[in-house]
């Protein structure tokens, strides 16, 4: 019989490393922020958490802190809004801090309402958080 050839390793196997991405809340960033101007309307502040994809992410803790207070709300709690919604009341003449996570970090800071450029009426603000690129880091 004829012997039966065995393969060689020629060279070696590099095993491919994985880089962990960082969990959503802490890549977050302002990525928008945008007064609303809407007669009649109450004055407020919208948060909305978005992923990579443009996606809403519901279920995220956002804090709106203030000299002597804070509230949170959880995103995706009113599904008409969109899965990555929240909302707070806010007052004019406050000056807020919104942040995410337990620990609320702030990523925007000195916040507050502001006339409407147009009419008399108080804005509200919609921010916009999403995370951070890749290419940013």
């Amino acid at each position: 019989p004829l012997p039966t050839p065995t393969p060689e390793l020629t060279g070696t196997l590099s095993t491919p490393t994985l880089t962990p991405t960082p969990p959503l809340l802490y890549r977050l960033e302002l990525a928008e922020q945008e007064q609303i101007c809407e007669p009649g309307q109450t004055e407020h502040i919208e948060v909305i958490v978005r992923d990579e994809h443009g996606k809403g992410v519901s279920g995220v803790e956002v804090w709106l802190m203030w000299a002597g207070g804070a509230d949170r709300a959880v995103t995706g709690l009113k599904p008409q809004q969109g899965a990555g919604y929240a909302d707070f009341d806010a007052e004019s003449g406050v000056r807020y801090s919104l942040g995410v996570g337990e620990l609320g970090m702030p990523l925007v800071t000195d916040l507050g309402l502001q006339p409407c450029p147009i009419d008399e009426e108080t804005s509200s603000w919609r921010i916009l958080l999403e995370p951070r690129s890749a290419e940013a880091e």
